[in-house]
């Protein structure tokens, strides 16, 4: 995204990596990527765009924060959406036009089948990327390439 021309912030998650806090299924997460949003548009008053990304659980929570600060983009990769059977399934995107939904076609963590289940009824598409697991394995240049190539299509909608 820095590529794009984007002030990138990259916080973990409750109890990852070494952060604060306890894993608190999506309710505190969300609560804390709003304050980092609110933090990163606070400090560069100037930028145009605000795109908002998430992976895996990181992708199911920028769902629910993209509902409260909706972004210019939303890039959603390997998002865990319909994957949590004891959680609330993320709302509809607020803009279609503006995700970009990116998965792996052999992802054995969230199956692609559920990712599919959640875009189908918003219409949103999904790309699949052949031959890639949850994490991209000798894949990431090519969900970097995806990625650049895609985004500015979504942002300028």
């Amino acid at each position: 995204m820095s590529k794009l021309g984007f002030h990138c912030y990259l916080p973990n998650l409750r109890g990852v990596g070494g952060s604060e806090g306890t894993h608190d299924y999506g309710r505190g997460e969300t609560q804390d990527c709003l304050a980092v949003i609110d933090y990163a548009r606070a400090q560069h008053p100037e930028a145009p765009e605000f795109a908002l990304s998430g992976f895996s659980f990181g992708g199911y929570v920028a769902t629910f924060a993209a509902q409260v600060r909706i972004p210019d983009l939303l890039l959603l990769i390997g998002a865990a959406v319909c994957h949590y059977t004891d959680r609330p399934e993320p709302s509809a995107v607020p803009n279609v036009a503006k995700t970009l939904m990116i998965h792996g076609a052999e992802d054995e963590v969230v199956e692609i089948e559920k990712a599919l289940k959640w875009a189908e009824p918003q219409d949103l598409p999904v790309i699949t990327i052949a031959g890639s697991t949850h994490f991209f394995h000798g894949k990431l240049i090519v969900l970097r390439d995806t990625i650049l190539r895609f985004a500015p299509v979504c942002l300028n909608g």
